[in-house]
């Protein structure tokens, strides 16, 4: 179970890294993929990594998008 949840945020840190660092320069949509389980005994977790994607997408978007992952913070 523990290497489930090992794998699922293994996949959201690379998405986050590959969203910040190849696309911030795409001036159309980018459309990610993920491949996840949705059904059978790893259900549970796959349904968590999926909302937590969901929820960072909903984030950097309302924060201006990929365009401001660039920007400082303060």
């Amino acid at each position: 179970m523990k290497r489930w949840g090992v794998i699922g945020v293994s996949i959201v840190s690379l998405l986050l890294l590959l969203i910040s660092t190849t696309t911030m320069f795409a001036a159309e949509p980018v459309k990610v993929g993920v491949i996840l389980p949705l059904s059978g005994p790893a259900a549970t977790i796959g349904q968590y990594v999926r909302e937590g994607i969901e929820f960072v997408f909903d984030r950097v978007n309302a924060e201006g998008g990929i365009k401001s992952l660039a920007a400082p913070r303060s």
